[in-house]
């Protein structure tokens, strides 16, 4: 049956409410195809309300009715959004034109959207808003309101109401309607056809099979949805009443600027993404994060993972089925909001900082890939589980975690705080191995030990010896308070990275620092000083039959300055450096002095012992590969190393002896050498041999078994012995007494020289 209504009409039966499935308001989108529909429509709109004007029916309305106790019964529009809302619209505006809102604020409260949370709390708060005056733009000065959030400036209805209270002020400057209110609401100049069907499914259902042109949701417009739905009483008000409010506005704040994307798309994702880091927290922690006072009672789930890690907008609702972890979900957002726009600098800003010539002794410098300050901003734009490598790190989540405690705890980035997150940036950059999500469970504990105590309990999972040398620096600052600012600036040195373990805690702490930042520049010739330590002793780290030579990359170097049990040698090390750092003030920093004063060393007695030092220092074959990693089958045989151009044994790999030797003639196609420790193979005429290297000296050998010309001949002339040995003079020891490169070379052009 068909009937007629108006719109107060409607209004004074149900209760209307725009489903969730439906697509946003579109009449006041800004297109050109749709800014002429919307003349049109206004234009026959305020067409009939004059007093001279035909009545308008604008065709069937119809939707699904459900009845309620003791309320109206609702109205779910399934086709009619857009009119209805444009009427709505317009029934606001004659109610604020002709100054009786007030009277009418409770039948206009009747009709309410479900599509965004945003979209309905905007409703309710422009049927409370009197503006003083109709001159000047209505969307300017709704946009001025104290209640208007500035992420709404993206939500796609509202910003299509605004425009629309626009047109509609501007075509009644038009029109110029009389008693726009009476000619909307009594003699029925507008009408259409009411069809509410009673409920024969869920009204979502019933829209998707009555409607085809339904909008799909979004990821967060079914999050939303799905965890409101699970939340109850009052922790769903609140959800309901700030998810599109304060905590939009939070998020909106993080993505206002951008040029690429929707500011509000990528609010709502960074919203999504904050969220699952903080349930993979949650769900992660033996404890809802013991935060002083212990209002946050066990987590009922460390294992437990969202229905589809890769799908952001499934809620994981097993975890939240503690009300203590929806009440810390809920908290950490609102700090969050107050730490963004109720401070003149964000907990992040206070104590963390990025490039060099902003540091200051109260912040610490942040050394992650692709970094930024405010971690909780990165944590939005970034966090993904389900990636291989979560481009928000493990440190990272550690640091925000940390931040979040302190938030909970007041949110001053007082004396203490900035000590403590000092120390877990420095046993978090040395702890890499731990870094892991894995390890997140102890970790999580560690720094929550951490951030209330000022120590980390027995057993922790990250680095011990950084702990105790965190010990000893705390020690030496209390005695020393006024090199605070010193230590402070050398831990944030870009290859130390919070560990000074190579640095003496006494008088010549000061004198050592200013010359490891003088020496080691962003401009430093790294190759220059692996040589010069070269020179003192041996610096390398050691594995168990691997050195690494800190060579040209920084991470080398940052590997080779920390104190961790891993390497065997620190204290030789530290021992080497500590004695490069006393020489470089009486040199003029030059390193080159300590390499040509050693080289003339062996010149001035050419039989002194040469060392595997002695030819990575002279020979540029030496330091031809690109992480410092030498190997030895057997680490006795001093001689016989490995030298690789990556950090894997299955990689290209010499003797760094015969690629010397094939660098002096790379010239000559008669000298050749493979890449996985392959022979040095040398052509002469029709015959080729190979040259090995080991601890004795090299060995000649025909590549072709049999009878070799050339071979026979070496052994004839006494070049070398009956089984090919070329042996070189060592002393007692084992330790080369001639350079055995340069007896290497020597044979070489003794073989170009053999006349045949």
């Amino acid at each position: 049956m068909k009937n007629t209504e108006n719109f107060v009409e409607l209004l004074s039966k149900f209760k209307v409410e725009i489903p969730i499935m439906q697509r946003d308001y579109a009449q006041g989108r800004q297109g050109k195809k749709i800014r002429r529909v919307r003349e049109n429509f206004l234009t026959a709109l305020f067409g009939a309300l004059k007093e001279a004007g035909q009545p308008l029916k604008l065709d069937f309305i119809y939707g699904a009715k459900q009845e309620r106790k003791d309320d109206k019964p609702l109205f779910i529009p399934l086709d009619g959004q857009q009119r209805l809302t444009t009427l709505f619209l317009l029934h606001w505006y004659g109610a604020v034109k002709e100054g009786c809102l007030e009277e009418v604020r409770d039948l206009l409260s009747n009709f309410t959207y479900e599509t965004r949370h945003s979209s309905r709390v905007f409703c309710q708060e422009i049927i409370k808003f009197q503006p003083g005056s109709l001159e000047g733009s209505l969307r300017e000065v709704i946009q001025d309101q104290p209640w208007f959030f500035s992420s709404w400036q993206h939500d796609p209805t509202i910003q299509s109401m605004l425009v629309m209270i626009d047109a509609i002020q501007a075509k009644d400057g038009e029109e110029m309607v009389d008693s726009l209110w009476k000619s909307l609401t009594e003699d029925d100049k507008i009408s259409f056809y009411l069809l509410p069907m009673d409920q024969l499914s869920k009204p979502d259902d019933l829209y998707i099979k009555m409607n085809s042109r339904g909008k799909e949701l979004t990821e967060f417009e079914y999050f939303k949805s799905r965890f409101s739905e699970f939340l109850a009483g009052s922790l769903k008000e609140e959800f309901d009443g700030k998810v599109d409010q304060v905590w939009s506005d939070l998020f909106w704040f993080c993505f206002r600027d951008s040029e690429t994307e929707d500011p509000a798309l990528r609010a709502d994702q960074g919203f999504l993404r904050f969220y699952s880091y903080l349930t993979d927290i949650l769900s992660q922690s033996d404890s809802a994060l013991e935060i002083t006072g212990g209002s946050y009672p066990p987590i009922i789930s460390r294992s437990v993972q969202a229905a589809t890690q890769n799908d952001l907008s499934e809620p994981n609702l097993e975890v939240y089925s503690s009300s203590e972890n929806v009440r810390f979900l809920f908290d950490c957002l609102d700090l969050l909001h107050q730490d963004n726009f109720s401070r003149e600098e964000t907990i992040f800003s206070q104590v963390f900082y990025l490039e060099e010539d902003d540091f200051a002794p109260n912040k610490c410098r942040l050394f992650f890939a692709n970094p930024q300050i405010d971690l909780f901003r990165k944590c939005a734009e970034s966090y993904d589980n389900s990636a291989r490598v979560n481009p928000f790190s493990v440190g990272e989540q550690l640091l925000l975690y940390a931040c979040l405690l302190q938030l909970h705890k007041g949110g001053e980035a007082d004396e203490t705080f900035r000590a403590n997150i000092r120390m877990l940036r420095n046993l978090i950059a040395h702890s890499e191995d731990r870094m892991r999500r894995e390890e997140l469970p102890a970790l999580l504990h560690d720094v929550s030990v951490l951030m209330e105590t000022g120590e980390l309990p027995e057993g922790t999972r990250l680095n011990n010896d950084l702990i105790r040398e965190e010990r000893m620096k705390g020690e030496f600052i209390s005695a020393r308070p006024d090199l605070k600012e010193v230590m402070h600036r050398a831990e944030d040195h870009r290859l130390l990275r919070g560990t000074l373990g190579f640095f003496p805690f006494d008088d010549k702490f000061t004198e050592k620092v200013d010359t490891f930042r003088r020496i080691f520049t962003p401009q430093v010739d790294f190759l220059e000083i692996s040589r010069a330590l070269m020179c003192l002793g041996d610096f390398y780290k050691q594995g168990e039959s691997r050195i690494i030579i800190g060579h040209e990359r920084e991470d080398r170097w940052r590997d080779l300055f920390a104190r961790s049990g891993r390497s065997r040698r620190f204290s030789a090390a530290k021992e080497v450096i500590d004695a490069f750092l006393s020489l470089m003030p009486e040199l003029g920093y030059n390193p080159g002095l300590i390499i040509e004063e050693y080289l003339a060393s062996y010149e001035a007695a050419p039989y002194k012992a040469k060392d595997f030092n002695y030819y990575y220092v002279r020979y540029a074959g030496f330091r031809n590969n690109l992480g410092g990693y030498y190997y030895w089958t057997d680490p006795d045989r001093k001689y016989e190393a490995r030298m690789f151009r990556a950090t894997t044994t299955g990689g290209n790999s010499w003797s760094p002896f015969l690629y010397s030797l094939k660098e002096s003639f790379s010239g000559d196609d008669r000298v050749s050498l493979g890449s996985y420790f392959h022979p040095l193979v040398i052509v002469v005429h029709d015959e080729a041999l190979e040259l090995r290297n080991f601890d004795e000296g090299f060995l000649v050998s025909p590549q072709r078994e049999g009878f070799s010309a050339v071979f026979s001949r070496l052994v004839e002339d006494g070049v070398v012995d009956k089984d090919g040995w070329l042996r070189i003079a060592q002393n007692e020891a084992g330790y080369d007494l001639e350079d055995r490169v340069e007896v290497g070379l020597r044979f070489l052009l003794l073989i170009g020289d053999l006349n045949w």
